[in-house]
């Protein structure tokens, strides 16, 4: 009897395990709603703040409009050992200001040289640049650049490493 119980289980598992993998593929396939990847982006950032943000909080952390600066999408596909969801949900925070409340993002301004220089990266007409982490203690930690300007419009700029420079 416990062996036919054990054989049972294992089957369901199977099922469930394929039932998974068919509702993932479906999923991957439902999810690409843009042929232009800005607007996709943009979707997704949208998504994932309805999603996230409750109703009664909503009016409280309202989604800014933003840029989406040369290379961003592109270092999204290009970096590797980050999921695309994990951007979509940090940019979410950044946007809303989250970011800079949650310790694992270790949001701060990027400095030009060594820390405690006092040279922090800024350009002229996007405005000062900001890193957030995507990963921390980890090889490599993936990182988001963002410029904020005036009134604290944000402009995403790419994803690299740790020790990458902004692009």
């Amino acid at each position: 009897q416990l062996r036919e119980a054990v054989r049972v289980e294992r089957e369901r598992a199977n099922r469930a395990r394929a039932a998974a993998k068919a509702n993932a593929a479906d999923d991957a396939a439902e999810s690409i709603l843009f042929n232009d990847p800005a607007e996709q982006f943009r979707h997704e950032v949208y998504m994932e703040w309805a999603r996230r943000i409750p109703a009664a909080s909503k009016a409280d952390l309202p989604l800014p409009g933003y840029g989406i600066g040369p290379g961003f999408l592109e270092s999204i596909d290009t970096v590797q050992g980050v999921d695309r969801s994990k951007v979509v949900a940090v940019a979410v925070e950044v946007l809303t200001g989250l970011a800079e409340s949650i310790p694992g993002r270790e949001m701060h301004r990027l400095r030009n040289g060594h820390a405690g220089t006092g040279n922090f990266a800024e350009d002229k007409d996007l405005g000062k640049v900001w890193r957030v982490s995507l990963q921390i203690k980890t090889a490599s930690a993936r990182r988001m650049h963002f410029w904020r300007g005036e009134g604290g419009y944000i402009t995403f700029s790419d994803i690299g490493v740790h020790d990458d420079a902004l692009n």
